[in-house]
């Protein structure tokens, strides 16, 4: 395969679709010999898709595989964030309930929209659990404020896991809108500054992992779900009006949602060792549960997913990578910058990416002395 690669690089993508499609009918093979493919896909596949930079081929990929080897755990998961999810609250404090107080309540005769089936583990099928993944070409289409609708298709069987995987896709929907009428009411148009929102859900095998390497629980992952907005720049000619952009639509999501304390990061200022710039914020959605929100630039957006700031080169290796130049709009781009306290030396660089404000206007500019 790598040999073929080198004549044409189509090889692998036609290989890696081999093993997607392989990986959602895996439940007709025999329980050990499915379990055998899942390890070998996260160990090997999942990894180059991320290399490739299909991330959500990766996150279908990691998720149908944690189904096959942890599905008790995929089934929770996928029931806990549903819960935090819903826009129904008896459902959401339901669905919170131990075993005891579900069995207490329904003895008691206190009132629950679940049916009593609902109580017990379901005893679900690979297939059911496998139909639950959400397929990745649903999450991967962008779109300039646009009203797409999330969904599953409706051939699909009534499973509890499969209904938690739509709650999820509504919840997503919803948080979208919303964000949606609120940045066309509340911010000008400009051309060639337009800005376009996608929607994004966290694999359920990566939030396993998190909550895992973090040792922390469901309701402390606030990035389950988020929102990303990418401020056109008019190709690098508006890129100081799409900076400011930012940070006013920063303002309309903070006005919109409030904000969860202690997690908001500016990378603009002070971008990662990658070089990676974005602004990151986690807020509480109209449910109430956390919901993450990302601004950045289209320049800044096309240098993480495929650039020097992408998401494998400083997951994996660690290592800071140099950054390109930034537009300055016609101005001499050696503008000298004086780091400010708040950004620690060792991430200044030299020909990092920065802002200076001059006149009171933010003004690119690229660092010539550390």
């Amino acid at each position: 395969m790598l040999l073929g690669m080198v004549n044409d690089p189509r090889v692998v993508l036609v290989k890696l679709a081999d093993r997607l499609h392989n990986m959602r009918t895996i439940y007709a093979l025999p329980a050990p010999k499915a379990r055998a493919v899942a390890q070998e896909t996260l160990a090997v596949w999942c990894s180059l898709a991320s290399r490739l930079g299909v991330w959500t081929v990766k996150a279908e990929l990691e998720d149908l595989c944690f189904a096959v080897l942890e599905p008790q755990t995929f089934r929770e998961l996928r029931s806990g964030l549903a819960a935090m999810w819903s826009v129904d609250e008896e459902v959401r404090h339901y669905r919170k309930m131990t075993k005891r107080e579900k069995r207490r309540a329904l003895i008691y005769g206190t009132e629950s929209t679940e049916d009593e089936s609902n109580e017990e583990i379901e005893d679900l099928s690979m297939k059911d659990l496998l139909d639950a993944v959400i397929p990745f070409d649903l999450l991967s289409g962008r779109k300039n404020r646009g009203k797409q609708k999330f969904g599953l298709p409706p051939s699909l069987s009534k499973s509890k896991v499969i209904e938690d995987t739509k709650v999820a896709l509504a919840a997503l929907s919803l948080c979208e809108e919303a964000l949606d009428k609120e940045v066309a009411i509340s911010t000008p148009y400009i051309p060639g500054t337009e800005v376009t929102l996608s929607g994004r859900l966290k694999s359920l095998y990566s939030t396993h992992s998190k909550m895992k390497r973090k040792g922390v629980h469901l309701d402390q992952i606030y990035d389950a779900r988020a929102l990303r907005v990418v401020v056109g720049d008019g190709g690098g000619k508006l890129h100081v009006a799409a900076i400011k952009g930012c940070y006013s639509l920063l303002d309309v999501v903070h006005r919109l949602w409030m904000p969860i304390s202690g997690e908001f990061d500016d990378y603009i200022l002070n971008p990662k060792p990658s070089g990676y710039q974005s602004l990151h914020t986690a807020v509480r959605g109209p449910d109430g549960a956390p919901l993450e929100v990302q601004i950045r630039t289209q320049l800044m957006h096309e240098q993480a997913e495929s650039g020097n700031a992408a998401h494998w080169l400083y997951k994996e290796s660690g290592a800071p990578v140099m950054t390109q130049d930034l537009p300055t709009n016609g101005r001499d781009s050696d503008t000298d910058l004086t780091p400010s306290s708040s950004t620690p030396s060792k991430q200044v660089q030299l020909r990092y990416p920065a802002l200076r404000i001059e006149g009171g206007s933010l003004r690119a500019a690229v660092v010539i002395r550390p």
